[in-house]
Order: C-alpha cells, then structure tokens, then sequence
C-alpha cells in the first residue's frame, strides 16, 4: 500500500510540475513614436520613446469562440504576462493559440481627415507573436488616453466632471522656440508631437464637455514668452473655462545652447520670476471671473534671498467644494550647467498663508477641499515635498481636516509615483493625494468625477434665447436643489445677480435695468446651505436683451 501511495505522490509531482512548466510567458513592450524627456528616480532628465503608466490587455483566442485575457500596467515600458491553462485545463502555449489581440483600455488612436481629429478605440486585433513570441513590440500611433479618478460614490449625485492638463511642455524639441531669444513672439511656424498630443488633448476633452479645465503647471519646456503664447493658443481652444496654475519650467525664461549651456533673463532687470506666465494669463482669469464662483486671484509679489517673484494662487468655490490652488514652486537657480529654476517643491510664505487662509474658509462655510499645485503631495522623491515641508502644511489647517482633502498635482512624468495615495504626517492625516504619472506632451489627460449628496443648479424663465441668442430683462430664477439624506435637506438660498443686487428667496423674480446697453451679459451666483450648515455653489451666464421694450434708460 506505501508503494502505491508513494508512486501515487511522484506521479503527481512530474504532473504538477509538468503543469507549472506548461505556461506561455510573455513580454509586451510599448512605446511612442517619438522621444520624450522625463525624469528618472534620481530627478534627472532622460529622454527614451516608452509608454508608462499604461494599462494593456492582451487576448488569447484557441478558437473564435474561447479566448482568454489578463490586464496589467506597463509600468516602466512593458509589461510581463503569463498564461497557463484553456478553459479545459490544457496546457497553453503558442502552438495552440490560434490569434492574439492587444487592447489599450482607455486609449484611443487620433485620427485627422481634412483637419478634422476624431477618434477611436485602440485595439490590435492580430498581433504577430509568432515572430517573436517572448517579446512583443508595439509602437503607437498618436494617441490620447484619460487617466480617469473618482471621488464619492458613483451612487451618490454626479456633482462635476474636471478635466486635467499637466506638463504640456510647450517647445520640448527645440533649443529656442520660434523666433530667436526668449523675449520672443510665436509665428506659429514650429511644431512637432509635443503641440499635436497638446491639440488633441484639447479635442479629446471638449468632446467630454467637463465643468472647467485645471492646467496644472510646466505649460511652457523654458519659459520663452513664444512658447506661453502657443499654449494660450492650444488653451483657448477649449470650449468651458480653464484655470492655468504655474510650473517650475515656467518661472525663469531661457533658451538653450547646443551641446551646454544657453542663455536665460537677469532677474529682475529683465523681468520677474513667474512675470512672463502672469502676463500671458492675466485676462484669462479675468474672462473667467464671471463663470467662477467665488474665483480669488492672488498674484502676489515678494523676494526670495536672490530672487524677485511672483507667488501665483488662487481659489474659488464650486458646488460644495473650495478649490485652492497653489504656487509651491522653487524660486533658487538650477544647478550648473542647468538652467531655470529647481524642479523641487519649496515651501514658501505666500503660498502657505493663501493655503491656511483659504482652509480656513472652507472649514467655516463646512466645504470640502480640492487643492490644485503642479507638485503632487509626495515626500518619496527628491523633486517633490520633503516629510518636513508636508508637515508644514499638515499645519496650515490640513491636519485632520475632514472630510479628508484631495490635493493632484503632475510634474513626475516618467517616475512610477502611486496614483492614489493617502499621506500622513505625524500620525495625522493631511490628504489623498492624485498624481498624474504622465503628460499632456505625451497626449494623456485627467479626468476627475466627484459625486456628492448635494447639488445645485440655475433655472430661468424663458429658459431659451428668445431675441439675437438672449433672453428678455424680465427673468424668474428658480433654485434647483437635489440632496441625499434629510441632514442634506434644503435651508436657505443666496442669489447674485451679477448687477449689485441680489435676493433671498429660494426662487427670485429679478427685472434687469440695462441703461446705455441695449445687450449685456450678466453673471448670476447662487448659494444654497443645507440644514446642516453645508454650503454649495454655483454660477451661469445670463444674456440680457432690451427688448421688446426699450430698457436702455430705464
């Protein structure tokens, strides 16, 4: 009988391992057309054509009708697969695949006809592993690919969808963009995959139709005020409004030489850092200003102990969110033979002041926190926070605020950071943090859902343009209110109408005095707080005609 057992177990073990053996193993690399500059995990600058960050699925098919697949990150480039066993447990291998396909989950192949780009679904549908089959190589055509996040429950109300534009790095490629120097003007006569991923990145999201658009930072590759005008150009392609938030390559314009060293602005006698990225989109806050709640610019001015600056924050309140963003960019010079500034986060007074005012405000009026910097609040890498920085802002009002603060942020593009990451100070809780592993240059964006239990919105009476796209000087608003759970239930209304008056009805009658104008656009803000205090916002663009009457004077 211990014979039988005995020969039983080895039998067994060759079968088992025979099993373990009988595997096809697989490496799926991938990359871009073109080159790309990143940083590594040192924080210096390479340059290879790798696809990181991105999810690939490959398929197997025995038949038309049997096929199996497995999904992973290419992180670094490529991704290892191992498949084992059919449906009926024989042993896989590439003699008994008939066809393997590849699928790019969120990714879609741009495609341009007569100037026209629409997309489609990247999927290789016979991929030729035969040739190589434990190496598989795929170069990519242009591409765009969301890398999608979400905040609640997607049970909860759909509040606002935000699109998210990082590291657009606007003249990557050339030593000196457009025209010579970097005092210059953009002819428009340079381009390359950098501004083409940036121009299909923007059709990408205009087709999604978000509430607003953050450009979080390094929109230009030196700071050269061509390439700040080419991305306004790119930008102002967006159909709803866009928030532009400062990078360390746009602090101190410079141009390039080849094989070292360049030339770069004498700060201050040429001009400030940050002053060339304030002038660009000074009057792209201002449009803006009266489709964003609440929208606070602070383009404040201070010295560093070399330099002189402009610290760049802002904040607004959308639905039951205050939005912050901030400026914690480094103001000391790079190091030799480098140019510019630092790539790491600094610290700095004005910034932490706007943060800690600005928490505090959201605390008052019980609004959750959405913090915006081109830094992501990581302390695991030299170009990011350090543990004592986080701490600092753990004390400007993050420690334990709650709910918990969401903080995104890019700059990491080329360096696997994790996209979702709780961070802890001192025991205390200071925020989740989003990071957005790779670029805009690269043609990948953000896409941020937040779901909530409360939302509001602006109706009027007419609700459709009646004469030449506008409506009539007589409009009744009306509060729409949704909420989930009685705490959430509607207490009170707070109308602007965006001409020095305003109401507290939930659900106003407003007769507008247009005077010397005979059309004018009016911006309307409401704000609705809960029965437990909670406070949610929002802002429309009215049109107002004086018509059929003659208003003008009245």
């Amino acid at each position: 009988m211990s014979k039988k057992i005995g020969v039983l177990v080895i039998w067994l073990f060759f079968v088992s391992m025979q099993m373990l053996e009988a595997n096809y193993s697989f490496k799926v690399i991938v990359k871009y057309p073109f080159a790309s500059e990143h940083y590594d995990t040192l924080g210096n600058i390479v340059s290879d054509s790798l696809v990181r960050f991105r999810p690939i699925k490959p398929i197997i098919f025995r038949s038309e009708t049997e096929s199996l697949y497995y999904e992973s990150i290419a992180d670094s480039g490529y991704a290892f697969f191992t498949f084992y066993n059919w449906q009926d447990n024989t042993p896989i291998s590439p003699d008994n695949i008939s066809r393997m396909a590849i699928d790019f989950p969120r990714t879609d192949r741009v495609i341009e006809v007569d100037g026209k780009i629409t997309f489609e679904h990247l999927k290789y549908s016979d991929i030729d592993f035969r040739r190589s089959p434990s190496d598989i190589e795929i170069i990519l055509p242009l591409t765009v690919y969301k890398d999608s996040f979400t905040i609640g429950s997607a049970s909860w109300i759909n509040v606002c969808n935000i699109a998210v534009m990082n590291d657009m790095h606007i003249g990557e490629g050339f030593l000196d963009f457009e025209t010579a120097g970097w005092n210059d003007q953009d002819n428009n006569m340079n381009g390359n995959e950098v501004t083409w991923n940036n121009h299909n990145v923007v059709v990408a999201i205009n087709n999604l139709n978000p509430d607003f658009t953050i450009v979080l930072g390094d929109l230009t590759q030196s700071g050269e005020r061509s390439e700040f005008q080419r991305a306004k150009a790119i930008l102002d392609e967006l159909n709803n409004p866009y928030l532009p938030i400062i990078g360390n390559h746009d602090m101190w314009p410079y141009i390039n030489y080849f094989p070292i060293g360049g030339e770069e602005a004498n700060i201050p006698a040429d001009c400030y850092l940050g002053e060339y990225f304030y002038n660009c989109y000074a009057m792209t806050y201002e449009s803006i200003d009266s489709q964003i709640p609440n929208l606070q610019k602070a383009p404040e001015f201070g010295t560093s102990p070399n330099n002189y600056s402009y610290y760049l924050n802002l904040a607004f309140d959308y639905q039951n969110y205050k939005f912050i963003g901030v400026d914690f960019n480094s103001r000391n010079h790079a190091i030799w033979p480098n140019l510019g500034i630092l790539p790491e986060a600094d610290i700095n007074f004005w910034s932490l002041n706007w943060v800690t005012q600005n928490v505090n405000n959201g605390r008052d009026a019980k609004r959750k926190l959405f913090i915006m910097g081109h830094h992501p609040l990581v302390n695991r890498w030299v170009n990011c926070f350090s543990a004592s920085e986080i701490s600092e802002l753990r004390n400007a009002g993050l420690r334990n605020y709650q709910p918990l603060p969401y903080w995104i942020g890019g700059h990491v593009h080329g360096w696997a950071a994790t996209r979702i990451d709780t961070i802890i100070s001192n025991s205390d809780t200071v925020a989740i943090a989003f990071t957005l592993n790779d670029a805009c240059k690269n043609g990948v964006y953000g896409w941020v859902s937040i779901y909530d239990k409360l939302y509001v919105r602006i109706w009027h009476t007419p609700p459709d343009p009646i004469y030449f796209d506008c409506i009539p000087a007589a409009v009744n608003f009306q509060t729409i209110y949704s909420y989930i759970g009685s705490e959430n239930s509607y207490n009170c209304s707070r109308w602007d109408f965006g001409d020095g008056t305003g109401s507290y009805l939930r659900d106003p009658a407003h007769f507008y005095h247009l005077y010397d104008s005979f059309v004018k656009n009016f911006s309307v803000t409401l704000e609705v707080t809960a029965a437990n205090g909670r406070k949610v916002s929002t802002r429309k663009i009215i049109r107002v005609i004086a018509m059929p009457y003659d208003l003008r004077t009245t």
